[in-house]
């Protein structure tokens, strides 16, 4: 049985006088838990609506990734983001996130709409993310290579990540 936890790091937004919005961006793994995380947040808080770039690809492809249509799938995500931050609702961005480029996007979109921007660290063995992707039906597995760039790209992200909004990076082990 695993034992999860996250960490929500915050940044200082602009204040917005009717409503506080929120941008809630995951940062992980593919197979990390993610979108389980995210689904059961949105559950509990039901006015953060979730912006998922898989279900955009499934929606879209029928799969999960497919390489020219990345572009494309961004694209959504973003415009649907702004606008529901721009109609007043709180959003939860559930993709990796692993990049500073897409970071800073995130941070810049909130900023832009006076929301209050957190991100939602993720932080999972390597071997649990790939057991966990080999559950997964077959076409929403990620390749092992793929999850294991990503990994690295995680290890080497999410450091600079923590240090920007002074958090502490929280590391998950498995609780037999």
């Amino acid at each position: 049985m695993k034992n999860k936890r996250s960490k929500l790091i915050t940044a200082k937004p602009k204040k917005n006088p009717i409503k506080q919005l929120k941008l809630i961006a995951m940062v992980g793994v593919p197979g990390s838990g993610k979108s389980t995380w995210a689904k059961n947040y949105c559950k509990k808080h039901p006015s953060v609506i979730r912006v998922a770039t898989d279900e955009i690809r499934s929606d879209i492809f029928g799969h999960q990734y497919h390489e020219p249509a990345e572009i494309f799938v961004w694209a959504v995500a973003e415009s649907m983001g702004r606008l529901l931050l721009s109609n007043g609702h709180s959003i939860l961005v559930d993709a990796t996130n692993i990049t500073k480029t897409l970071q800073l996007k995130w941070i810049r979109m909130a900023s832009n709409h006076g929301a209050e921007v957190s991100f939602v660290i993720i932080d999972t063995p390597l071997k649990t993310c790939l057991v966990n992707n080999r559950k997964r039906p077959k076409n929403q597995q990620v390749p092992h290579m793929a999850i294991e760039a990503f990994y690295m790209e995680f290890e080497k992200s999410v450091p600079d990540l923590v240090q920007e909004f002074n958090a502490t990076r929280i590391k998950y082990k498995e609780v037999e």
